[in-house]
């Protein structure tokens, strides 16, 4: 193997790695960052052992916590993990519609939280959390 064909392969490689993610920073008005959002298309394993096959995973830090909410979009059951949880965390959850109207809530006690998306209708939904008293929320589509 030459010299040019192994420089096209680590470059094929690098590309493809390259396109497996995305990550979306958002600013707030005097120019912090105040979310880093990373979208994964690849295949991710959850440390439970469950592999998603062709979800889309977000991950985001809150209160020094890295949160993990996936499948996005989902068809059934949405999972959320606080990689880092512990004991002394205070952590709710809310999913809402756009409207508002709460359909599920859950306080976190373990790392990780379950909602069952799968008698809700198609469409957008909001995921709440608030974790030792900082808020934040992703947007969620069931599909």
């Amino acid at each position: 193997m030459n010299l040019k064909s192994l420089l096209t392969m680590f470059f094929l490689l690098a590309v493809s790695l390259m396109a497996s993610a995305q990550v979306r920073y958002i600013y707030d008005p005097a120019g912090n960052r105040i979310l880093r959002e990373h979208v994964s298309y690849a295949r991710s394993r959850s440390q439970y052992g469950d592999e998603e096959s062709d979800n889309r995973s977000t991950s985001d830090m809150l209160a020094n916590r890295n949160i993990r909410v996936y499948p996005n979009p989902t068809s059934g059951q949405l999972k959320v993990e606080v990689l880092n949880f512990e004991d002394t965390d205070i952590c709710d959850l809310s999913l809402c519609t756009l409207l508002g109207i709460q359909i599920a809530s859950a306080r976190l006690t373990s790392s990780h939280s379950i909602f069952d998306l799968s008698a809700q209708k198609d469409g957008l939904y909001l995921l709440h959390m608030q974790i030792n008293g900082i808020k934040h929320s992703w947007k969620i589509l069931k599909k």
